[in-house]
């Protein structure tokens, strides 16, 4: 009698299929990973255009605002998929055609957006001015996913940054103890 020297058809099958369940198994681990990766890539980015902003103040001296974009260097108020990085001579966090543009970073955050708040005042915008102070308040950015706050970046007077993420409720709060909610408005 002969050796065998190759699989059966059903050795092969059940081969495919201890694969494919191996496989499917860990494809919801692996869209967490391939997510948290993305929201933490994202953190470092708006981290990193929040430090091109401060320098781009001292090095120009002239104010640059930091606002959030639905579309191409528009700023869209209080909510974007994207950012734009500006000289804002005028401070109204408007960019205007003979203000210069830093930096636009657009459709980062597919199925994410950020969200602003400043305060005390209300401001569509952060506006940072030549002696590196914000204008006169606190604000936080914060990363919506699936209606879910992932993580925030709150903004002292003085530029200084601090991450911040969900608590054991699975809530973020700014730094007066107000929930960062990620509901649709229409701002």
């Amino acid at each position: 009698m002969k050796s065998q020297l190759g699989f059966t058809f059903m050795e092969m099958m059940v081969a495919l299929l201890i694969t494919a369940v191996l496989t499917a198994s860990a494809l919801p681990v692996l869209r967490h990973f391939y997510e948290n990766t993305q929201d933490e890539a994202a953190l470092g980015q708006l981290m990193d255009a929040i430090r091109l902003a401060k320098t781009t103040v001292t090095t120009l001296r002239k104010p640059v605002s930091l606002c959030l974009i639905e579309n191409q260097a528009a700023c869209s108020g209080g909510q974007g998929r994207g950012y734009l990085v500006f000289v804002d001579e005028s401070a109204d966090g408007v960019p205007k055609a003979r203000e210069k543009i830093i930096l636009m970073s657009q459709a980062q955050f597919r199925r994410a957006s950020l969200r602003w708040r400043a305060f005390p005042f209300h401001r569509n915008h952060m506006l940072l001015l030549p002696y590196n102070l914000t204008h006169g308040d606190n604000g936080t950015f914060w990363y919506c996913r699936e209606a879910l706050a992932v993580w925030a970046v709150m903004i002292s007077q003085s530029g200084r940054m601090r991450t911040s993420y969900p608590d054991a409720d699975g809530i973020i709060k700014d730094a007066h103890g107000k929930p960062l909610s990620c509901e649709k408005t229409d701002n």
